[in-house]
Order: C-alpha cells, then sequence, then structure tokens
C-alpha cells in the first residue's frame, strides 16, 4: 500500500527530526501506533504526529489534506501545529498564547446556539454495516439540532474550522 508507505516515510522523518532536538521526548504516531498497537501517553513530554490526515483524499486528489503535529507536557496539550501544503495553510498554537493562520491570530467561533451551528464530522474509514448504521444514525440524529454538517475527510482541518 502506497499510502500507508507514504505515511510511514512522513513520519520517520518528523519523528527522526524532533528527536534530533528534542532527544528525551517521547514520541506517538499514528502510523507507528496503527502498526504496534501501542499508544501510552505520560507526563513526559510527549509529541503526537499524524503525517497525513485526510489520506483518502490525497488519494482521490482532493487538498483538504494536513500533516498534524502535536505536543503535550503533563498529558497537557501544549502546541499544536496543522499544516495544509496544498492550500499553504499553516494552523499553529500555543498554550496561553492563542491560534493562528499563516502567522495572523484567529478564534473560535462565538456562535453558541447549537442551531445556528456548523456541525464537522466524520463518517470513519469502516464499512461495515454496524459501523456505518451508527454513524449515520448519530448523524441523522444531528441533522435536526444543528445547521448544516460537513464532512471535509480530514479530522485536524475540521478542527482548525472551529
Amino acid at each position: 500500500d502506497l499510502v500507508t508507505e507514504t505515511d510511514k516515510a512522513c513520519e520517520d522523518l518528523i519523528f527522526n527530526h524532533l528527536k534530533q532536538c528534542y532527544p528525551t521526548h517521547k514520541f506517538i504516531g499514528e502510523e507507528t501506533t496503527a502498526a504496534c498497537g501501542i499508544s501510552e501517553l505520560t507526563n513526559e513530554p510527549t509529541w503526537i504526529v499524524d503525517p497525513l490526515d485526510g489520506t483518502t483524499n490525497f488519494v482521490h486528489g482532493f487538498p483538504l489534506v494536513c500533516i498534524s503535529i502535536g505536543l503535550t507536557i503533563g498529558k497537557v496539550p501544549t502546541v499544536g501545529v496543522v499544516y495544509n501544503p496544498i492550500m499553504e495553510e499553516l494552523f499553529t498554537g500555543v498554550q496561553g498564547k492563542g491560534a493562528f493562520l499563516n502567522g495572523n491570530p484567529i478564534k473560535v467561533s462565538s456562535q453558541s446556539e447549537l442551531v445556528k451551528c456548523l456541525l464537522a464530522t466524520e463518517a470513519g474509514t469502516k464499512r461495515d454495516k454496524a459501523t456505518l448504521d451508527a454513524s449515520t444514525d448519530r448523524i441523522k440524529s444531528l441533522l435536526f439540532k444543528v445547521r448544516s454538517v460537513r464532512m471535509s475527510g480530514s479530522c485536524a482541518l475540521n478542527l482548525c474550522g472551529i
């Protein structure tokens, strides 16, 4: 599977660079975790990486893909970086310092009425009947409570859109 190979190669590249800069830190990667099934978050500074969020979009040439990197310290998210290289969008956030898009400050939507909100969700990648039924039932139940639903195919970019 070429995409899995690409994911793993990107994850290795990111981890190797971070390990040079932060040799005592821990690392959790989507591809590493998928391969071995182990991902323990400790109080140690820990980098968490998804080297290619939006894999299906990537395969189909749809531009909503990104690299997602986060740092937790004491199990608390401290730094986050989401980069969409196709659209040249760099989202960054530092605890207590704010969030930015390409260096410009951004903020969370002030909308508090659910009926006026856009809901970002994903159906997941599993295609068995039980999983799809549960996913579509959840989405159907929310359709009556929100303005609209979006499924971009990239969880990290969905979160950046809040």
